[in-house]
């Protein structure tokens, strides 16, 4: 029985790392509608001096995850994407004929709360790391019964969840909340709100298997 525990943990948490990969790799996090987004020009650049000086180019932010953040041009339906600094500064690129024209750097209004999302990057990216311990060392102890090895996945995949579950409660109430309105959920943040239970669970079925490790170990000790 212990070695079925063993095989599930180990399982359940190599899935709950891939979904958190691909959910931190993507930038569908939030999509957000744009006719509820509020009508203004936010690319400073926004003349078309090649063609007609008096034509205003305007973007809004269409979707972003916690890296990148796309802008959909609202007149030629043309999309830019740019990494979102520090301060939640971004790029945002003219695109015509396929190419870039001009870009500008300016802080998107729509991420109200900045720390609240660099800590949502932060915790994911602490809980990604204790996952690949966790899952990597209770894949191991599915072939070797070692009591320390199935302790170390377990309480890996254990601060894993804490940091995953940390993640996904900042962000949605410290960033979605405020774009509930003029947004929705993206498959991206879906992907993670699935992610931290199933490491959870991993914790759960990975204790019985230590334990079951611990007391193989005491037996082999007094023989």
């Amino acid at each position: 029985m212990s070695k079925l525990f063993s095989v599930l943990a180990a399982f359940l948490s190599f899935v709950s790392l891939v979904l958190v990969a691909v959910s931190i790799a993507t930038n569908y996090w939030v999509k957000l509608s744009p006719d509820t987004q509020p009508q203004s020009p936010l690319n400073p650049l926004a003349n078309d001096t090649f063609s007609d000086p008096t034509l205003l180019v305007q973007y809004n932010l269409d979707y972003f995850g916690l890296w990148v953040g796309c802008h959909r041009e609202v007149t030629f339906n043309k999309v830019s994407c740019a990494y979102i600094g520090a301060s939640c500064y971004s790029d945002v690129c003219w695109v015509r004929n396929g190419r870039q024209e001009k870009c500008s750097n300016f802080r998107l209004p729509q991420i109200d709360n900045c720390s609240a999302y660099q800590a949502t990057r932060a915790m994911a990216i602490i809980g990604t790391i204790f996952l690949v311990l966790g899952s990597s060392i209770l894949v191991v102890s599915v072939w070797v019964s070692s009591n320390s090895l199935s302790i170390a996945g377990t309480i890996s995949t254990l601060l894993a969840s804490v940091f995953l579950m940390i993640a996904f409660a900042v962000f949605y109430d410290r960033n979605f909340n405020y774009l509930d309105d003029i947004g929705s959920i993206g498959w991206s943040f879906i992907l993670l709100i699935v992610a931290w239970p199933l490491a959870f669970v991993a914790f759960l079925l990975g204790i019985p298997a230590s334990l079951q490790s611990e007391k193989r170990d005491e037996y082999s000790q007094m023989e």
